[in-house]
């Protein structure tokens, strides 16, 4: 029965293996409670009669799996397993038991002791672990691509999936409108032909990804082959979708305005109103916990460099619109009188110890939730930039004006995934994960955002 099982894993296709996944986690999360409830000692099997009890495990398995919804666990294009998957899978474990110790205040007959907690906790990471190492790993096999387009923008991303390695993509073939470019090579990938080898080569070698990369509209003939392909059961994305779903950015010059204010439009004014409930509620927690900690960092700050404790400096916001941000100093006084406005490096001489060590835990950006309560920003959003380096960006880099169609952020989808930026070419970079963001703005994706943050601080990953 296993080894059928083995054959049929390598032919799951993307939903397929998703699918999977989230049944298997089910059933073992659900299973891994009930087993940890009813080995307790002290329990006694006569609950299990009622109901209520298979209920509240079944809330209990539900809470994990949106949590591991939200933390992208069913995303079958994440790369790095040790990297990319269990951290996440610790910290949904971990909020997990954190929500079944706070109800179990209120359902006593089931709370679990501390030793089963820790059991539990163990048990649900190696297991998870187990799972997708399994389905993921072990049974990764590349997906077949085929492009559509051998135009710059087929080129770039031809590059990208193949520098994430041979063991995720496979791209077997290039297509184009014209003959001319049949046989030559794009990226050391054969150009195969027009939509008529195209057709051929989807009948005999089906593909499980085409990607649309055409710099100019689809004619009839290759409206119908692509129509075709999701009768054939193959997934179709346009350069822009393949780079969100799988790098989680978009880079400027893959949309145009018209992508980018779809996804807006789809906005909707209960979001908007959950998201700013969200920002006070974080404004007033943060600046509780500033109000704690401010009187240590005002003796450690005034001991180890002379100035002030605040620093306010003007960005741009909403529309446009400057305001002034304000943060714990991190530098030495008057740090810009010789330079101008420049950006921060690795080895900035002008940081201060203290200051390097708020950076990294974020702790100088507690005095920015009062900017989050005056409603200058938002908890999550695109980084306010100084008006200096936006005129000059904007001027450089597509669409770098529309990231303040939203309000800027604390914190956003691009500090998260992305370091600490100085130049021109990482504010570019930041800006694809920014557009992305923009684009599909929900609860699911604000949650998400800070979780990772959570994590970041964790780590110490912040900013420079």
């Amino acid at each position: 029965m296993l080894s059928i099982f083995n054959k049929l894993s390598w032919r799951l296709d993307i939903l397929e293996k998703k699918i999977v996944i989230f049944w298997c986690d089910f059933v073992f999360i659900y299973l891994s409670i009930f087993l940890t409830v009813i080995l307790r000692s002290t329990i006694s099997y006569d609950i299990f009669l009622h109901r209520e009890y298979f209920t509240i495990i079944l809330i209990y398995t539900i809470f994990a799996l949106i949590l591991f919804y939200i933390l992208d666990l069913y995303n079958i294009f994440v790369i790095d397993f040790w990297s990319g998957l269990l951290p996440r899978i610790y910290v949904g474990v971990s909020l997990t038991v954190l929500f079944i110790i706070v109800n179990s205040f209120y359902h006593e007959p089931i709370a679990l002791p501390r030793k089963s907690i820790i059991l539990l906790t163990f048990v649900l990471v190696v297991g998870l672990s187990l799972i997708r190492y399994y389905l993921m790993v072990i049974h990764r096999y590349p997906l077949k691509v085929m492009i559509i387009g051998s135009g710059v923008t087929s080129l770039k991303i031809i590059e990208d999936l193949q520098q994430t390695g041979s063991d995720f993509f496979q791209i077997v073939g290039v297509y184009n409108g014209s003959e001319h470019y049949k046989g030559k090579k794009v990226c050391e990938i054969e150009v195969r032909g027009t939509v008529k080898n195209f057709l051929n080569d989807i009948k005999d070698n089906p593909p499980q990804l085409v990607v649309v990369s055409f710099e100019h509209e689809l004619t009839p003939e290759w409206t119908d082959a692509l129509l075709k392909c999701g009768r054939m059961n193959i997934n179709v994305y346009s350069a822009a979708d393949v780079y969100g779903k799988i790098f989680g950015k978009v880079p400027s010059d893959h949309i145009d305005a018209i992508w980018l204010l779809s996804g807006m439009n789809n906005i909707r004014k209960p979001y908007l109103i959950f998201k700013r409930v969200l920002d006070i509620f974080f404004a007033v927690t943060g600046l509780l916990i500033m109000a704690v900690l401010f009187p240590f960092l005002f003796i450690i700050m005034k001991i180890t460099s002379p100035g002030p404790v605040f620093f306010s400096q003007k960005r741009v916001g909403l529309l446009g619109k400057e305001f002034k941000i304000y943060k714990f100093r991190t530098m030495i006084v008057n740090a810009e009188n010789n330079t101008g406005a420049v950006w921060c490096t690795e080895q900035d001489k002008r940081i201060t110890p203290l200051g390097r060590f708020m950076r990294k835990v974020r702790i100088d950006e507690l005095p920015q939730f009062w900017n989050i309560l005056k409603g200058d920003m938002s908890l999550i959003g695109p980084r306010p930039e100084r008006p200096e380096f936006v005129e000059m960006l904007k001027k450089r880099i597509p669409f770098y004006d529309e990231r303040h169609l939203v309000k800027p952020g604390l914190t956003g989808w691009a500090q998260v995934l992305f370091p600490y930026g100085n130049s021109v070419e990482d504010s570019a970079h930041k800006l694809h994960y920014d557009l992305f963001y923009i684009r599909n703005m929900s609860i699911f994706m604000d949650m998400k955002i800070v979780l990772k943050t959570v994590s970041t601080i964790l780590e110490a990953k912040g900013g420079m």
